[in-house]
């Protein structure tokens, strides 16, 4: 399991740096579990070269012979009915009911991923099959991700439709007193700002300086702590745009898991100001996959699905990715579709946590140390 999440947080941080040059000042969200999962289900159908590079992209290479049983076991460890947050994965294949796949990818994937096929006629009906999917993906998100597909998005020529869908639902473990909640200014550079509802709470909090980067991080717990956000911000606009860009440079899996250890967060006394912020992303992902290496499931000619099925030319066509945050005075919603002891007379003053300016955030599931959900929030 741990080389798994291993893999999904290299993945999950490759994805967020190439989503990130989209545009250097714009906000970004994504769940990058639900992105490797659609992905891996695709991976068990796939041959040759198409497999050796979707390992290599997703980072399966060390563990490619027991990936999809740890997946397996790292669902049932997420869709876990006692946890006091609603999360819960679902996964889906739709297929065209006259085309053929192969017994042995259906029963892996209903085994291994929950993942039942429903057969849609795709060939005379693919505007009623394009709703029926939106419908099933809006019915497993709550609602929060509605016509994940636009018109045109399947046709005639689509044989399947493989879909991956993510909801959370958590209460803080401290919430926010909404009465505490004031306008406020972000600054979206050194030159502009934006008005903002800033909600604020003083309480104690995992926190810790990190002076390699100029910056700080915050665990924010939710209620149950099977899952946390921690927020990493910036001490100040250093550079010519969000003052992102050194942690953005510093982002990688080793600095991540050491910023984010027991080791280096101390439970310390917090005035925390964090802005009320409601997020979509919505994300074509074919072109960031093919520059990070994964070409050849996208190449009609290249493509080697074989074990899916044994007809020629089947190929992903797309991978559509939707994203859903909200995060207020009580807690988070979010979805997606593809977690000091003072001496008698000494009073230890608060430290300031102030994300008035740019920062990066992320929801992690704490028992498997998986990343639910990344973001960056430029202009909330």
């Amino acid at each position: 399991m741990e080389t798994l999440c291993y893999a999904n947080l290299q993945f999950s941080l490759d994805l967020f740096k190439k989503l990130s040059e989209i545009d250097k000042s714009g906000n970004v969200f994504f769940s990058p579990l639900n992105i490797s999962t659609a992905l891996t289900m695709v991976h068990l159908g796939a041959g040759g070269n198409t497999a050796t590079q979707m390992e290599q992209v997703l980072h399966l290479s060390k563990i490619k012979e027991s990936v999809h049983s740890e997946f397996s076991n790292l669902m049932s460890i997420i869709n876990n009915k006692e946890s006091t947050s609603a999360l819960h994965m679902a996964n889906r294949l739709f297929g065209e009911k006259t085309f053929h796949f192969a017994k042995n990818f259906l029963d892996e994937t209903r085994k291994l991923y929950q993942a039942e096929l429903e057969g849609v006629d795709f060939i005379t009906s693919s505007e009623s099959a394009r709703q029926n999917i939106n419908a099933w993906v809006e019915k497993k998100t709550e609602g929060k991700i509605v016509n994940m597909l636009s018109e045109g998005a399947v046709d005639p020529m689509t044989k399947l439709f493989l879909v991956s869908a993510i909801y959370f639902m958590g209460d803080w473990q401290k919430k926010f007193r909404i009465h505490n909640t004031k306008e406020a200014q972000f600054r979206l550079n050194k030159k502009d700002t934006t008005t903002v509802m800033m909600m604020y709470k003083s309480a104690k909090f995992n926190y810790a300086l990190l002076p390699d980067v100029n910056a700080q991080i915050i665990e924010l717990p939710y209620l149950g702590g099977d899952l946390s956000m921690f927020v990493l911000l910036p001490k100040d606009i250093e550079d010519e745009s969000t003052g992102l860009e050194e942690i953005e440079k510093q982002l990688t899996y080793e600095n991540l898991t050491k910023w984010t250890s027991k080791e280096n967060l101390h439970y310390t006394k917090m005035n925390l100001y964090l802005p009320r912020f409601k997020m979509e992303g919505t994300y074509n992902l074919k072109k960031y996959l093919s520059s990070m290496g994964m070409t050849d499931v996208f190449h009609t000619s290249k493509c080697d699905l074989s074990g899916i099925s044994s007809s020629q030319g089947l190929y992903v066509s797309e991978v559509i990715h939707k994203a859903f945050v909200d995060v207020n005075e009580e807690g988070t919603v979010a979805a997606a579709a593809t977690g000091l002891i003072a001496k008698v007379l000494c009073y230890v003053f608060p430290q300031v946590f102030k994300a008035d300016h740019p920062f990066i955030f992320f929801i992690r599931h704490n028992k498997s140390n998986s990343i639910l959900f990344s973001g960056r929030v430029c202009s909330p």
